[in-house]
């Protein structure tokens, strides 16, 4: 009797560290896209920025060379 209560309550252990295996899996996957996704805003921000201030150094230069 006390050896099947021991495996029942290893077995619980088991089925409970199971999702928070699981859980804690989900909430990696989650900071590594909200990561991914940051870095290719910033990464879209610079260059459109960059892009923005060419443009505007070629207008500049483009009205004070006529």
């Amino acid at each position: 009797m006390a050896w099947s209560l021991g495996s029942v309550k290893s077995g619980q252990i088991t089925a409970a560290s199971a999702p928070k295996v699981a859980a804690a899996a989900v909430v990696v996957v989650v900071v590594v896209v909200v990561v991914v996704v940051v870095v290719v805003v910033v990464v879209v921000v610079v260059v459109v920025a960059v892009l923005l201030v060419v443009a505007v150094v070629v207008v500049f230069a483009g009205v004070l060379l006529l």
